[in-house]
C-alpha cells in the first residue's frame, strides 16, 4: 500500500528508524521517534550530533501543540506537547545542523 501511494502521488515515505520501505524513496536517511515524553529535553538537539553521521537528513517525530478542550479530552499525551512546542519554537541548533521543511527535501 505504501509503495502504491508513493508512486501514485510521487511522494517519499518515512523510514522506520533506519529501515527503508523497500523500493520506495525515503524522506530522510533516518527517522527518530524518541523526542517524546521524558525524552523531551532542551538539550535533545545538542546531543543529536552524537547519534547521526555527518551529512544525513533526520526526521524527528514530534507532537507540539497548544492545548484545548478537544485535545485534553481526546488524548493521553497532552502537557508534554507544551514542552515540545516551547523547545521547538525556541531552539538554537548547533552550527553543524540545519533545519529543513518537507518542501525543501
Amino acid at each position: 500500500m505504501v509503495k502504491a501511494l508513493s508512486e501514485k502521488f510521487g511522494l517519499p515515505a518515512r523510514r522506520n528508524g533506519h529501515i527503508q520501505v523497500k523500493n520506495v524513496k525515503s524522506l530522510s536517511h533516518l527517522s527518530l521517534f524518541d523526542f517524546y515524553a521524558e525524552e523531551v529535553r532542551p538539550d535533545y538537539f545538542n546531543k543529536l550530533a552524537e547519534r547521526i553521521d555527518d551529512g544525513q537528513t533526520v526526521e524527528i517525530m514530534c507532537h507540539p501543540a497548544y492545548l484545548d478542550n478537544a485535545l485534553l479530552r481526546g488524548s493521553s499525551y497532552t502537557f508534554n506537547r507544551l514542552s515540545e512546542l516551547e523547545i521547538l519554537t525556541n531552539i538554537s541548533l548547533p552550527n553543524n545542523m540545519m533545519l529543513y521543511q518537507n518542501k525543501d527535501l
